[in-house]
């Protein structure tokens, strides 16, 4: 029983050394599909528009998921919560790690600038 133990302890010293090792692959448009209605209930237009968003900004960062704290700034009009769930899907920041804000906002204009 010792000897089991022991080994099971080494099994997983060596896993953790090099899980964070192992490169991830990319996931497929279907992939996609099958997390944001999962995780959203559906899959539309602006899931897509979030995902994109998020794996444009890691492009442009030079960073991969999980290294990217997002804050996303919510207009009176914007689909928050479709976007928002994309965002969270491509760059696997979360509410729950605090990786993930959403800052509520009255008016799109501040955003922007001044309203002509």
């Amino acid at each position: 029983m010792h000897k089991k133990l022991e080994r099971f302890i080494s099994l997983l010293i060596y896993l953790s050394i090099l899980v964070p090792f192992v490169p991830v692959k990319a996931q497929t448009p279907d992939e996609w599909v099958t997390l944001g209605k999962r995780i959203h209930g559906g899959f539309g237009s602006y899931i897509a528009l979030g995902i994109r968003i998020g794996l444009d900004a890691m492009k442009h960062l030079n960073t991969k998921p999980r290294k990217l704290d997002v804050t996303y700034f919510d207009g009176a009009n914007a689909p928050y919560p479709c976007v928002v769930d994309g965002i969270m899907i491509a760059t696997v920041a979360t509410p729950g790690q605090i990786s993930l804000q959403v800052i509520p906002s009255k008016s799109d204009v501040s955003n922007f600038g001044n309203s002509w």
